[in-house]
Protein backbone atom coordinates (compact mmCIF):
# COMPACT_ATOMS: atom_id res chain seq x y z
CA UNK A 1 0.00 0.00 0.00
CA UNK A 2 3.29 2.49 0.98
CA UNK A 3 4.26 1.79 -2.60
CA UNK A 4 1.39 2.57 -4.78
CA UNK A 5 0.97 5.71 -2.85
CA UNK A 6 4.20 7.89 -4.61
CA UNK A 7 3.13 6.31 -7.69
CA UNK A 8 -0.11 7.81 -7.43
CA UNK A 9 0.78 10.91 -6.50
CA UNK A 10 2.63 11.15 -9.57
CA UNK A 11 -0.01 9.81 -11.89
CA UNK A 12 -2.03 12.37 -10.44
CA UNK A 13 0.58 15.42 -10.86
CA UNK A 14 1.54 14.53 -14.07
CA UNK A 15 -1.43 15.28 -16.64
CA UNK A 16 -1.52 18.32 -14.15
CA UNK A 17 1.76 19.68 -15.21
CA UNK A 18 1.08 18.89 -18.67
CA UNK A 19 -2.07 21.13 -18.85
CA UNK A 20 0.20 23.83 -16.79
CA UNK A 21 2.96 23.19 -19.35
CA UNK A 22 0.85 24.07 -22.09
CA UNK A 23 -0.72 27.36 -20.95
CA UNK A 24 2.96 28.82 -20.16
CA UNK A 25 3.48 28.48 -23.91
CA UNK A 26 5.15 31.61 -25.09
CA UNK A 27 2.86 32.39 -27.96
CA UNK A 28 -0.89 31.89 -28.17
CA UNK A 29 -2.28 29.23 -30.89
CA UNK A 30 -5.38 32.02 -32.23
CA UNK A 31 -1.60 34.23 -32.81
CA UNK A 32 -1.02 34.58 -36.66
CA UNK A 33 2.20 33.33 -37.50
CA UNK A 34 4.93 35.77 -38.68
CA UNK A 35 8.72 35.20 -38.39
CA UNK A 36 11.10 36.78 -35.97
CA UNK A 37 12.74 38.97 -39.00
CA UNK A 38 8.95 40.27 -39.69
CA UNK A 39 8.05 40.83 -36.20
CA UNK A 40 11.39 43.17 -35.87
CA UNK A 41 10.85 44.96 -39.04
CA UNK A 42 7.48 45.67 -37.97
CA UNK A 43 8.28 46.85 -34.26
CA UNK A 44 11.16 49.31 -36.24
CA UNK A 45 8.97 50.83 -38.09
CA UNK A 46 6.73 51.23 -35.39
CA UNK A 47 9.50 52.64 -32.68
CA UNK A 48 10.94 54.92 -35.37
CA UNK A 49 7.77 56.50 -36.54
CA UNK A 50 6.90 56.85 -32.24
CA UNK A 51 10.58 58.34 -31.02
CA UNK A 52 10.10 60.79 -34.62
CA UNK A 53 6.59 61.73 -33.20
CA UNK A 54 7.45 62.26 -29.65
CA UNK A 55 10.02 64.62 -30.37
CA UNK A 56 8.04 66.95 -32.97
CA UNK A 57 5.26 66.65 -29.93
CA UNK A 58 7.88 67.44 -27.06
CA UNK A 59 8.96 70.44 -29.28
CA UNK A 60 6.02 71.37 -29.50
CA UNK A 61 5.11 71.12 -25.77
CA UNK A 62 7.98 72.66 -24.82
CA UNK A 63 6.85 76.11 -26.71
CA UNK A 64 3.25 75.95 -25.46
CA UNK A 65 4.39 75.83 -21.90
CA UNK A 66 6.18 79.22 -22.20
CA UNK A 67 3.48 80.11 -24.22
CA UNK A 68 0.20 79.89 -24.70
CA UNK A 69 -0.30 77.60 -21.21
CA UNK A 70 1.03 80.18 -18.55
CA UNK A 71 -2.09 82.31 -20.05
CA UNK A 72 -4.62 79.53 -19.60
CA UNK A 73 -2.88 78.70 -16.12
CA UNK A 74 -3.60 82.32 -15.68
CA UNK A 75 -6.69 83.06 -16.75
CA UNK A 76 -8.83 79.76 -17.57
CA UNK A 77 -7.41 77.17 -14.89
CA UNK A 78 -9.72 78.54 -12.03
CA UNK A 79 -12.80 77.17 -14.38
CA UNK A 80 -11.63 74.85 -16.95
CA UNK A 81 -8.86 73.21 -15.06
CA UNK A 82 -11.42 70.78 -13.18
CA UNK A 83 -14.33 72.36 -12.70
CA UNK A 84 -16.33 73.14 -15.84
CA UNK A 85 -16.19 71.46 -19.57
CA UNK A 86 -13.82 71.61 -21.42
CA UNK A 87 -11.10 71.38 -19.26
CA UNK A 88 -8.61 72.57 -22.02
CA UNK A 89 -6.25 74.01 -18.74
CA UNK A 90 -5.39 71.21 -16.93
CA UNK A 91 -2.60 71.39 -14.41
CA UNK A 92 -0.57 68.80 -16.41
CA UNK A 93 1.00 70.23 -19.45
CA UNK A 94 1.05 67.42 -21.88
CA UNK A 95 -2.92 66.97 -21.48
CA UNK A 96 -3.70 70.83 -22.00
CA UNK A 97 -1.56 70.43 -24.64
CA UNK A 98 -3.23 67.52 -26.30
CA UNK A 99 -6.33 68.44 -25.67
CA UNK A 100 -6.37 71.68 -27.59
CA UNK A 101 -4.63 69.82 -30.58
CA UNK A 102 -7.84 67.04 -30.59
CA UNK A 103 -10.02 69.15 -29.81
CA UNK A 104 -8.84 71.49 -32.77
CA UNK A 105 -9.33 74.50 -30.25
CA UNK A 106 -6.83 76.37 -31.93
CA UNK A 107 -5.89 77.62 -35.02
CA UNK A 108 -2.18 78.08 -35.90
CA UNK A 109 -2.79 79.58 -39.40
CA UNK A 110 -5.30 82.38 -38.09
CA UNK A 111 -4.81 82.51 -34.33
CA UNK A 112 -7.82 84.98 -34.25
CA UNK A 113 -10.03 82.68 -35.27
CA UNK A 114 -8.88 80.03 -32.61
CA UNK A 115 -11.99 79.19 -30.65
CA UNK A 116 -10.14 79.98 -27.44
CA UNK A 117 -9.99 83.68 -28.76
CA UNK A 118 -13.57 83.75 -30.41
CA UNK A 119 -14.89 82.71 -27.03
CA UNK A 120 -13.35 85.38 -25.19
CA UNK A 121 -14.64 88.06 -27.83
CA UNK A 122 -17.67 86.94 -27.28
CA UNK A 123 -17.42 88.23 -24.06
CA UNK A 124 -17.43 85.08 -22.14
CA UNK A 125 -17.85 84.97 -18.40
CA UNK A 126 -17.50 88.98 -18.32
CA UNK A 127 -13.68 88.25 -19.28
CA UNK A 128 -11.86 91.31 -20.39
CA UNK A 129 -10.89 91.64 -24.22
CA UNK A 130 -7.17 92.10 -23.26
CA UNK A 131 -7.08 88.31 -22.60
CA UNK A 132 -8.27 87.50 -26.04
CA UNK A 133 -5.60 89.20 -27.27
CA UNK A 134 -2.80 87.34 -24.97
CA UNK A 135 -3.94 84.23 -26.06
CA UNK A 136 -3.67 85.38 -29.85
CA UNK A 137 -0.41 86.49 -28.86
CA UNK A 138 0.47 83.22 -27.20
CA UNK A 139 -1.48 81.05 -30.07
CA UNK A 140 1.00 82.76 -32.98
CA UNK A 141 4.20 82.68 -30.51
CA UNK A 142 3.42 78.94 -30.29
CA UNK A 143 3.01 78.38 -33.73
CA UNK A 144 6.29 80.15 -34.75
CA UNK A 145 7.99 78.70 -32.34
CA UNK A 146 9.09 82.32 -30.92
CA UNK A 147 10.28 83.46 -27.16
CA UNK A 148 7.85 84.00 -24.87
CA UNK A 149 8.96 87.46 -24.06
CA UNK A 150 6.98 88.32 -26.97
CA UNK A 151 4.18 88.21 -25.37
CA UNK A 152 4.34 91.04 -23.73
CA UNK A 153 5.45 93.40 -26.64
CA UNK A 154 2.98 95.57 -27.73
CA UNK A 155 0.59 95.35 -30.96
CA UNK A 156 2.20 96.56 -34.19
CA UNK A 157 6.09 96.36 -33.22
Amino acid sequence: MLRRKPLSVILFLFPISLVVFGFVNCSSPFEESQTWEDRSEINWTQAKQKVDTTEMEMRSLAIFEKTLYINLQENCASCHGTLQEPLFADAESLVSHQFLIENEMVDFEQPESSMLVLTLREEHEGLPLQIADQLARSITSWASGQSPELLDAPEGD
